[in-house]
């Protein structure tokens, strides 16, 4: 099983297409020595200042909505002669990628980064990537979860949550891990709408037919969340919610899906993801097995981190084997 196109978009693709810079996107913009820009984006606020080089700075420019990115390439390429012209391809094309996926630039059509990357699982089941679209059908299925009791109820503010996070799904037909570092009440609409818009939040859908459904979508059966890092911190990703249906032949298939789709789906490049769970609230024994069986291998304890006796364990998952 292989996801479509989880690769990032290959240049090919992107030659002919019109990139548009959207200055007046950028909450912040400053002009430094040497050609140098630092910049923050008024559609990304979790980032913090992106410092540009002269040569990424050039790059924006010339994406003023009148070239394609192959004419972009061939005005670098004129103004750095002695690089290679591939490495410079390569750096515009991933660059584009990062401010595309960062809604700094628009295209002459559809979006070339906004691809669902549907796949087959197997077992009738189908994987894709969510998009803005499916806010409210992510909202509904999470209700329905918290009404079985696979997650946690949502709490008063200053409330105790109802459930400690982390904890195993009580009901017998999940299999749900709900990260500590995830805020109690959390995959309300608001969360879920600002993560999918700002492409920090991942939400990876495992659906099944629906006759149900009149508009021909599938049902979501399960869905695992990842956020990414911001820009120039950490390359590594974080696990915020699996809640899958327990026994489903297709649950593997789903996880190997997500991870070889995500380097491609981050706005920013990764070398792996980690998953913290709290040592005092029980994993799951066939989450865990799942979690193992994907590649999961156990990177530290962080004593004491949630409080006192409240160990923090961090498993890893290694991307292109970082």
């Amino acid at each position: 099983m292989t996801p479509q196109d989880t690769a990032a978009t290959p240049g090919a693709v992107l030659a002919g297409r019109v990139p548009t810079f959207h200055f007046d996107r950028l909450e912040y913009f400053r002009e430094e020595k040497e050609g140098y820009i630092t910049i923050r984006s008024s559609t990304h606020p979790e980032t913090n200042e992106v410092v540009l080089n002269p040569t990424a700075n050039q790059i924006i420019r010339l994406c003023d909505g009148s070239r394609s990115v192959a004419a972009v390439a061939a005005a670098m390429k004129g103004l750095y002669p002695k690089a290679p012209p591939d490495v410079i391809e390569r750096d515009i094309n991933t660059m584009i990628s990062s401010l595309s996926r960062m809604r700094l630039i628009d295209w002459d059509g559809p979006d070339p980064f906004h691809n669902p990357h549907p796949a087959d699982l197997g077992f009738g089941r189908r994987g894709r990537l969510a998009s803005e679209d499916d806010t409210q059908a992510i909202v509904d299925f999470a209700a329905r979860a918290r009404k079985s009791g696979a997650l946690p109820a949502r709490s008063p503010a200053g409330s105790p949550a109802a459930a400690p996070a982390g904890s195993p799904a009580p009901a017998p037909a999940w299999l749900a891990f709900r990260s500590p570092l995830l805020s109690p009440g959390g995959l309300g609409e608001l969360e879920v709408r600002q993560g999918l818009y700002a492409r920090l939040d991942h939400y990876f859908l495992m659906t099944c037919p629906s006759a149900d459904d009149r508009a021909g979508n599938d049902a979501i059966e399960g869905v695992l969340s990842i956020r990414s890092p911001l820009p120039y911190g950490s390359h590594l990703a974080v696990v915020r919610l699996i809640l899958l249906p327990r026994g489903c032949p297709a649950a593997p298939a789903f996880l190997r899906y997500a991870a070889d789709l995500l380097p491609a789906a981050a706005p920013f490049s990764l070398t792996g993801v980690r998953l913290y769970w709290e040592r005092s609230a029980a994993l799951d024994p066939d989450l865990a097995a799942l979690i193992d069986g994907a590649g999961f291998a156990a990177e530290r304890t962080m004593r004491d981190e949630m409080g006192p006796g409240r160990d923090l364990i961090v498993l890893r998952y290694s991307l292109g084997g970082a």
